[in-house]
């Protein structure tokens, strides 16, 4: 699972939150340049609060200071810089710098380069452009570091030991209450077509925008595996997430596949279902699981492999693929003769001649109930 630097995803994170000055970065600035230039053809350099060429369509002025763009963030007014006063501002080339704002906050500077009479006309457009651009990608930063903080959260409660004060703290991040009871669910997600396969980036922002009226966190442990933890008292707003992610994943998945886990009391009880999911998940190939079909299964689970693999061999070695073929049908139809014989396709004899000639390799007599635990353990096993 992926790990959070949990001390600068607060920071993101917080500034969202109370409205504190927004982090204009090199990668946002890259991005709102290579838009902008794209769309209006005029080269533009965008500047932070100190000044300095964070990204420009002239790479060569990146990093270099800007004596305009400072006055302008000193001021918070337009700055129109010609041929006749360049020589005024220490790094400045003919054009105009406009402050940029992001929720009433000066955040930086926007500068077109050119003549100021040919390019003022756009100056109100480029403003509004960056200023969009800006926010768009600043709010899908937001987007990312939620996200990422539910999955440090889900990965410490899948932690060995459990840590309270850190789930806490990143719980105080996302402003969540997570209060019992717990129902943990898992999804496996499989696309048939790998290049088709959404990039989790968007998958971060859907889920977002899908699941924040509900009470759950969720993560991505890996590529296929999607976790998710259910903190709610009503069974109607479960079924709503339940069936909310199902609907989301099979639009964006080819094949998706559900298991249900036990309400639960205690976060401690998290790590043990979450991995019991995972395990009856890659075991079986049901579409929806309940992990109380399986409670048996994953009892085994827990005996030595190779004490199994001798228990195993024991009761079915002998045993031919027809007659195991005939043992699950059996069992799955609850020992019933008639319903067996139908779904086979072959005659109530033949059925019972096949079921009396696994009482004579085993010992163990399908149709005796006692005796068909035990075969049916065997094939859990």
């Amino acid at each position: 699972m992926l790990t959070l630097k949990a001390n600068f995803g607060f920071k993101i994170i917080n500034q969202f939150r109370t409205g504190a000055l927004c982090m204009l970065t090199k990668e946002i600035a890259d991005i709102v340049v290579k838009e902008t230039i794209k769309r209006l053809g005029y080269n533009i350099n965008i500047f932070d609060h100190n000044g300095i060429v964070l990204s420009s369509g002239d790479k060569s002025r990146e990093d270099t200071f800007h004596e305009g763009a400072l006055q302008v963030v000193s001021s918070g007014k337009p700055l129109y810089i010609t041929d006749s006063n360049v020589i005024e501002y220490r790094g400045a080339k003919p054009g105009i710098n406009f402050p940029i704002y992001d929720q009433n906050q000066l955040i930086g500077v926007v500068g077109i380069s050119g003549e100021p009479e040919k390019i003022k006309d756009f100056g109100a457009l480029v403003v509004l452009m960056t200023e969009l651009l800006i926010r768009q990608q600043l709010l899908s930063n937001e987007v990312e570091w939620k996200f990422r903080t539910s999955e440090a959260i889900l990965d410490e409660l899948m932690s060995d030991h459990l840590n309270h004060s850190k789930i806490s703290q990143k719980l105080s991040v996302l402003h969540v209450n997570l209060s019992a009871p717990f129902y943990p669910m898992a999804f496996s997600v499989m696309n048939e077509d790998q290049d088709d396969t959404p990039l989790l980036s968007y998958l971060y922002k859907d889920l977002e925008a899908i699941l924040k009226p509900f009470s759950c966190i969720y993560a991505y442990v890996d590529a296929t595996t999607f976790l998710l933890l259910i903190y709610s008292k009503s069974i109607n707003e479960i079924a709503r997430i339940e069936s909310t992610v199902e609907r989301y994943m099979l639009t964006q998945f080819g094949n998706v596949r559900m298991a249900r886990g036990y309400v639960l009391e205690h976060l401690e009880q998290v790590r043990d279902v979450m991995k019991q999911l995972r395990l009856v998940l890659n075991q079986t190939k049901e579409n929806k699981i309940n992990i109380r079909d399986y409670e048996i299964q994953l009892l085994l689970n827990e005996v030595d492999e190779d004490k199994r693999k001798v228990v195993k061999n024991r009761i079915q070695k002998q045993l031919t693929p027809e007659q195991l073929q005939t043992l699950n049908m059996f069992f799955s139809h609850n020992l019933n003769v008639n319903a067996t014989a139908s779904a086979m396709f072959i005659h109530r004899n033949t059925l019972l001649y096949r079921l009396n000639k696994i009482y004579e390799i085993t010992g163990y007599n399908p149709r005796n109930f006692y005796d068909s635990m035990i075969l049916k353990i065997s094939d859990w096993l």
